[in-house]
Parts: structure tokens; sequence; C-alpha cells
């Protein structure tokens, strides 16, 4: 185990999947509510991670669920 990483991650709060992959039933569970920064859709899969997608590359509609 890395050293000060958590054995007990915070559970997702969130669901989300855009175009193109809204075809398949495919979800990225995350650690809070996405947001759009600067033409950017920011996500928080793990503590300590941020995923940066650009909406240019999303080619459809964005779903989210909160679970």
């Amino acid at each position: 185990m890395p050293l000060g990483s958590d054995p007990f991650p915070p559970p997702p709060t969130h669901r989300v999947r855009w175009a193109p992959a809204l075809a398949e039933d495919v979800w990225l569970e995350v650690l809070e509510a996405p947001r759009i920064e600067e033409g950017v859709l920011v996500l928080r899969p793990e503590q300590g991670r941020t995923l940066w997608v650009p909406l240019r590359t999303i080619t459809g509609p964005i779903e989210i669920q909160q679970v």
C-alpha cells in the first residue's frame, strides 16, 4: 500500500458517462460532483486523482447520477 493512502477510501457520490461511450453501459464513479472549468469536464475518480476530459471530445450528452 502506498505511503499515506487511505485504507478506507470515501465512497463514490456520483456516476458519470458521456458520448460516445453512452452506447455502452459504462459508468465512471466519482468522489464529488463533476464540474466544468474552461472547456473541460473535471472528475475525481479516486482520492488524489483528477481526470480532465476536453468538452470538444464529447460528442453528445453528459449523464450524471447521484448514488
